[in-house]
């Protein structure tokens, strides 16, 4: 709603006290919604169970029905909050959450082989509601979805159905 505010990130070394997110794996991802008030909503962990699992959210969308993008990376193992499978050796990570609990209602991730890093840094909607989100590889092409590496770094585009 109006004056909502939604805040992602990471954290590492020890659980957080404010507000209360306990250590999953070695550095997870958080999504924190804090109201008009200035109350804290909730706050969402994103994280695998192996210690060596780290999390980088870099981008949040709020849409106009109040529906919630986060879009980052992910290394080291599978997720287990939310359940994702690890496909190379950094994935894309694109969520979306509610915007009344902060649970997650899909998650999708997007990578190559055992070399390639995936990132994706930034989501927006297009006009006719979907999501667009601009990320970046390295080190090995994607094989989810296919691409063959042309450069150093190359950067890509996904459009999803939100």
């Amino acid at each position: 709603s109006t004056g909502d505010v939604y805040i992602a990130g990471r954290f590492a070394g020890s659980s957080l006290t404010t507000p209360v997110i306990a250590l999953l794996g070695q550095a997870p991802g958080f999504v924190v919604k804090v109201g008009s008030t200035g109350a804290l909503a909730w706050a969402t962990r994103v994280g695998g169970s192996s210690a060596s699992v780290t999390v980088t959210l870099t981008g949040l969308k709020v849409d106009s029905t109040g529906q919630i993008y986060v879009s980052g990376r992910f290394d080291g193992g599978n997720l287990t909050e939310p359940a994702v499978t690890k496909l190379g050796k950094t994935d894309m990570l694109v969520m979306r959450m509610n915007p009344t609990s902060g649970s997650v209602t899909w998650a999708r991730n997007f990578g190559g082989g055992a070399s390639t890093d995936g990132w994706a840094h930034e989501a927006a909607m297009a006009p006719d509601g979907t999501l667009i989100v601009g990320g970046s590889y390295f080190g090995g092409g994607m094989t989810s979805p296919s691409l063959v590496k042309r450069g150093v770094q190359d950067g890509l585009l996904l459009r999803l159905a939100s």
